[in-house]
């Protein structure tokens, strides 16, 4: 008898969970003056903590022709996730985000994961980090489905391309705080420096554990 209790709550364990799927993050930064030969480029390349979030369709961290949040404005100008944090706890209260979490800064060539956990009801996630220094330049993505034709993707690699966050207009890396007075959408970094801006400055790979 007790075994065969045992495996009832083994099984409803296994159908309370098997919705779910855990993932490994790894991002490799690709910031350096081989890579992106600019002029002025700085001495210090690095990234900001890396945030990541697990949600429902019911949330965009950010998207091209959007404005930034203050919690995006926050990473893109400063690096900090503290307000990008804090609002992810609130929509996480409100049954939109499932989890968070957030690494150390790293180097502009370093490696860095962080796990995340998504279920089929939150199977998209979105990815944040600062190019810095930078006036407000960030890499990452939004909203990017982990569950494709009703099953979890094993394996994905992606490149991340600079993103003008849209809060201020400084055009070199090591540029003063110069802000907006009225933002602009967030849009695609074409030139740094009057230098095209055409190769990823990192790769986000999405491997399902």
């Amino acid at each position: 008898m007790k075994n065969l209790l045992f495996l009832i709550a083994l099984l409803l364990s296994f159908k309370a969970y098997a919705g779910e799927a855990t993932y490994k993050l790894t991002f490799k930064g690709n910031f350096d003056s081989v890579s992106h030969p600019v002029r002025n480029f700085p001495s210090n390349p690095h990234f900001s903590p890396p945030v990541v979030a697990s949600h429902n369709g019911h949330f965009s961290m950010f998207q091209l022709g959007d404005k930034a949040t203050p919690g995006v404005k926050n990473v893109a100008e400063t690096g900090s996730p503290t307000k990008l944090l804090s609002e992810l706890s609130d929509l996480q209260s409100g049954g939109i985000v499932k989890e968070f979490n957030r690494s150390r800064g790293l180097d502009g060539t370093e490696s860095v994961s962080l796990e995340i956990t998504i279920s089929k009801e939150f199977p998209l996630i979105s990815f944040i980090t600062m190019i810095a220094p930078s006036p407000d330049w960030i890499i990452g993505v939004s909203g990017y489905s982990l569950v494709q034709d009703g099953e979890f993707i094993v394996k994905r690699t992606l490149p991340l391309y600079a993103l003008d966050a849209g809060t201020d207009k400084g055009m070199r890396f090591t540029s003063r705080d110069m802000s907006l007075r009225k933002a602009e959408d967030i849009h695609l970094l074409i030139d740094v420096s009057g230098k095209s801006i055409n190769k990823p400055f990192g790769i986000l790979t999405l491997e399902k554990m």
